[in-house]
């Protein structure tokens, strides 16, 4: 006798509908929110517009670099509607998506501000055949807001948190995840309907402004900069003294104040780095000062002692606060 039990297949009566989805850009970002919107199409740059269809029933999953190679994703016929990377689509009243999520990158300048203009292409180019755009890609505040009035569309700013970690908690789908939703009520509250078709119950979904959930998102990320900051400072204090680092992370962790993301550090891969981290430091400490007309005095240091820090290593991105100072942004 087999005692083992099989995977669990929900009755179609209680899966619900996926609003009709499109992915513009799959990296990272877009790539998990895949995972959550399992029927979506997906638009890369570099792949063109692949469609998603069923079969018999059921969606087939496959890995984006084989897309093209399976029919259950179905390429446009590049020559009948080569024209719709410029914005002009052919099957107009064949295609049209309730929501799209943006991942696209935002570089950051030599300046240090954000580049937007990847997210703005895409909003410009896809608003004809798009109800709602959620940005999921980092972007200065009110960037969305800007991007409705400009193109006369529904913009929601969606913060992403998936880590690059190893064993990053945001990178699988989860049963309680958190979702926030910035933009128009109206807006955000057709964006919560959309997530919560395919989250479970237990997900909090928070509704606020445009300029909240874009300023929530830079503030996550100077928070862990610094943390990291000060753990490394302290690993290198305990070195001096003679104090093994991860014994006194472990009884520094003991107080339950005190979370254990970001606790590590590396003697030969000192302060942050990655894709996020430093373009993110770096776009709100100008934003702050060129916009906010409030500098982030906390943030410009930090970015300052991350330089040095990490001066013999390869990929550092410093901030020069007299340059900024100088600067203005067009």
């Amino acid at each position: 006798m087999n005692n083992e039990l099989g995977k669990p297949e929900a009755n179609s009566d209680v899966l619900n509908r996926e609003p009709k989805t499109l992915l513009i850009g799959y990296g990272w970002v877009g790539q998990f929110v895949h995972k959550y919107f399992t029927q979506a199409d997906v638009y890369s740059p570099s792949r063109g517009l692949l469609l998603s269809r069923e079969k018999e029933g059921a969606v087939q999953r496959y890995e984006f670099p084989d897309l093209p190679n399976h029919s259950h994703y179905e390429p446009f016929d590049r020559d009948k509607f080569a024209s719709l990377e410029k914005g002009y689509n052919e099957a107009e009243q064949q295609e049209r998506w309730e929501v799209a999520f943006i991942s696209t990158p935002t570089p950051m300048q030599p300046n240090g501000y954000c580049d937007t203009s990847i997210v703005e292409k895409a909003v410009k180019e896809w608003a004809p055949y798009v109800d709602l755009f959620i940005v999921r890609s980092t972007v200065p505040p009110g960037t969305c807001d800007w991007l409705a009035q400009t193109y006369k569309t529904r913009v929601v700013f969606q913060p992403e948190y998936v880590g690059e970690t190893l064993g990053h908690p945001n990178t699988e789908v989860i049963r309680d995840p958190f979702v926030i939703l910035g933009g128009k009520p109206e807006d955000t509250k057709a964006a919560a309907r959309a997530w919560s078709k395919v989250l479970h119950p237990n997900a909090r979904i928070r509704q606020v402004s445009s300029e909240t959930a874009e300023l929530c998102k830079y503030m996550e990320n100077c928070f862990l900069g610094v943390k990291v900051l000060f753990v490394n400072e302290f690993r290198q204090l305990a070195e001096n003294m003679g104090v093994d680092f991860l014994e006194l992370r472990e009884a520094w962790l003991d107080d339950p104040r005190i979370g254990r993301s970001h606790t590590f550090a590396y003697k030969e891969n000192p302060g942050f780095s990655g894709k996020c981290l430093p373009k993110d430091l770096n776009a709100i400490a100008v934003f702050a000062r060129e916009f906010g007309k409030s500098p982030l005095k906390l943030i410009e240091a930090a970015l300052q002692i991350n330089a040095e820090m990490r001066k013999d290593v390869k990929n550092s991105v410093p901030l020069l606060p007299n340059q900024v100072k100088k600067e203005k942004i067009k």
